[in-house]
């Protein structure tokens, strides 16, 4: 089951006797997309995660223990501002996926000030977002936007924008899955179809945190696990689904750090390609040995002669012409290793392809220069499915997406893929007019790290326009023309998936 209203609104009524009165002592990032808050309350501490994983959004609190930080650069104006601070309120917005938790600290000039920690759990779209007075100080994910919601420092902060009827309005109309999700705001499918089958309104459902694989639900669910409380199972989750995964985290973690790195350094070389154009107009100085601070507006080090601040400007030039192409490969080559890694990391907690294999491939690669294992990988043969002369075949990991693209498909079969986002490659070798094409979609929708969002948008192209990328794993590919789709999965398309 996705985070959706329901499942919040139990949540945070778990979390009223809970949170509430904390101090926030520190904060933490974990590891990707993880945040800790050190709590403090009564001589008793604990720790409150926040976990923004796309594919499994997650809140829970835990005993105290020691835990390391890593580095990110939300994190220090998050600990300005909240460190120290009395958590008051916490609250979920309408009935959406959306929880506000109000912080108070008191200032020896302004008194009592209050910050709202906006939690959104949106799936690929989950955010941290802090604000004060409607302003936003700080985000985990920043995003500008000429249209739709921006997400920056010192915009005003404003919720997704719905047209939906909150679910505390829930009536029964004669609509399916699909129509009770359409026309409610925190309306899983789960939900909906739970609802049509007890015919039992969302807040009539019984209370009964369950598990069943890897899914986790509000209410009692056929052979699933039951928890005692809705915490309990969210912490049982998250420790069974992040096993092993620190290696990829700490590989995953090390480019995140670097990239906005790289991008800094661009802009700094950037500004100095119109020294060119500075050295030429001081090189046309008519004393080239004078000592001067400025000249047509151009500072100069008084220290040096026109000459030599010409010479400096050409230097500063020079060095960004030839350094602008390396830095321009070293992102490239940068993202696309987070890229790769993100995929390994979703094969991994998806049960995909075992550790030790994962472990293989990052040496292999030459991720990791220590070879953990002995132990030779076994191909996994990927899905088939057939109708008449129509094959569709389905990659479910790193090693069988290079297969099936770069070896069983021919040059006018049909690619699919999720767009931006871990997944798998799926092969069609038939037309668009064939039976499985809108099957390959889902498919292709389904086996990727988006399968609980309410629609996925799906790359469909030829195999022809679909090329290795050099130096990478074969499972990372440039899609040279692609046509995009949105797909939306229904609950027996998901079941049928489940049994492959």
């Amino acid at each position: 089951m996705s985070f959706d209203g329901l499942m919040m609104h139990h949540l945070i009524n778990e979390y009223q006797d809970s949170l509430i009165h904390h101090r926030i002592d520190n904060i933490l990032y974990v590891q990707t997309d993880v945040f800790a808050f050190e709590l403090y309350h009564q001589k008793q501490k604990k720790l409150f995660y926040i976990d923004l994983h796309a594919n499994d959004n997650r809140l829970y609190f835990t005993d105290h223990k020691k835990i390391t930080s890593d580095h990110h650069q939300s994190l220090s104006l998050f600990k300005k501002y909240l460190s120290r601070s009395h958590i008051t309120t916490i609250k979920q917005y309408q009935t959406d996926r959306v929880c506000i938790i109000t912080c108070e600290t008191f200032d020896a000039f302004d008194g009592n000030i209050q910050y709202q920690l906006v939690i959104e759990m949106m799936g690929k779209h989950a955010n941290l977002i802090l604000i004060k007075d409607g302003m936003i100080l700080e985000a985990y994910k920043k995003m500008v936007h000429e249209i739709s919601r921006s997400i920056a420092y010192h915009l005003p902060f404003t919720f997704f924008p719905s047209n939906k009827k909150q679910l505390t309005e829930f009536t029964f109309n004669q609509f399916d899955v699909n129509g009770y999700v359409s026309a409610y705001e925190g309306m899983s499918k789960d939900l909906a179809f739970e609802i049509l089958k007890t015919e039992t309104k969302p807040y009539d459902l019984p209370v009964v945190p369950s598990m069943k694989g890897s899914k986790r639900y509000i209410y009692q669910v056929e052979n699933g696990k039951i928890f005692d409380s809705i915490n309990h199972m969210m912490q049982t989750t998250y420790d069974e689904t992040h096993i092993h995964t620190g290696v990829i985290d700490t590989l995953i973690q090390k480019r995140q750090l670097k990239l906005p790195k790289l991008m800094d350094e661009k802009s700094l070389h950037q500004s100095h390609l119109q020294d060119y154009l500075i050295a030429e107009t001081l090189y046309t100085y008519h004393d080239p040995k004078a000592y001067v601070a400025r000249i047509e507006n151009i500072d100069l080090d008084v220290d040096l002669t026109v000459h030599e601040n010409a010479q400096r400007y050409l230097k500063a030039y020079n060095k960004a012409k030839r350094a602008l192409p390396q830095l321009d490969h070293q992102i490239l080559k940068t993202q696309q290793d987070l890229d790769f890694l993100k995929q390994l990391r979703f094969d991994l907690i998806s049960n995909m392809m075992t550790y030790q294999d994962i472990l293989s491939i990052l040496f292999e690669q030459k991720f990791i220069f220590k070879k953990q294992t002995n132990i030779k990988k076994k191909r996994m043969q990927p899905i088939e499915i057939r109708d008449g002369q129509d094959i569709l075949w389905i990659g479910k990991n790193a090693e069988m997406n290079a297969y099936v693209t770069h070896e069983l498909a021919h040059a006018h079969d049909i690619f699919f893929h999720v767009k931006d986002a871990p997944g798998s490659h799926v092969i069609l070798r038939g037309s668009k007019d064939s039976t499985l094409f809108k099957d390959a979609m889902k498919y292709a929708a389904y086996f990727s790290s988006l399968r609980k969002a309410s629609k996925v948008e799906v790359m469909v192209a030829f195999k022809k326009d679909v090329k290795k990328i050099t130096g990478m794993h074969g499972s990372l590919v440039h899609v040279k023309t692609y046509s995009s789709y949105m797909v939306t999965l229904d609950s027996e398309f998901v079941k049928l998936c489940e049994s492959l």
